[in-house]
């Protein structure tokens, strides 16, 4: 499985051109007609960006990462950091709120799915950690619903909770 991966450092001379020979050498070597391309994450690749403001610099970058999924015909999952809990923001609880995605308004409305990762205070045995998948926005399908996970940080896993 390893082998099928590669990975390219994000920093903000990363192009979109860049990203797309990567992916498209990967798509090539494979012999696959699609890939998952995960950036991470936004706010570090758009810092030095064209605009003045981070804002629109993001929603170019959304927008660019939007065009090269279409282009692709393949998934891109891209990690975005939240505004912290202070000015109001996603409820002023640190809550998985669309509006607590940092620099987050045409994030909310490029994305075809957001999801958050919440801790919770369900009981788990140590080194265990409780968290929530919370997914707030789904195109496709139901959204506004929970999976309860959980987080083993000694083993890098994440894994559903057992019914």
């Amino acid at each position: 499985l390893f082998r099928s991966l590669a990975v390219v450092e994000g920093s903000c001379q990363l192009t979109m051109a860049q990203v797309r020979g990567r992916a498209l050498q990967m798509m090539a070597r494979h012999s696959a007609s699609r890939c998952l391309i995960i950036f991470d994450y936004l706010q570090r690749a758009a810092h030095g960006g064209a605009y003045e403001q981070a804002r629109q610099n993001v929603s170019a970058l959304a927008g660019e990462l939007r065009d090269l999924s279409n282009r692709l015909n393949s998934p891109v999952l891209a990690l975005s950091s939240q505004n912290r809990s202070a000015g109001g923001y996603g409820n002023g609880l640190g809550s998985a709120a669309l509006d607590s995605l940092k620099e987050s308004g045409d994030l909310e409305y490029s994305a075809d799915t957001v999801w958050f990762l919440k801790r919770t205070d369900r009981m788990v045995q140590d080194p265990a950690r409780a968290v929530d998948l919370v997914v707030a926005k789904n195109r496709y399908g139901p959204s506004d619903f929970t999976i309860p996970l959980i987080f083993r940080p000694d083993r890098g896993q994440l894994r559903e909770v057992a019914p």
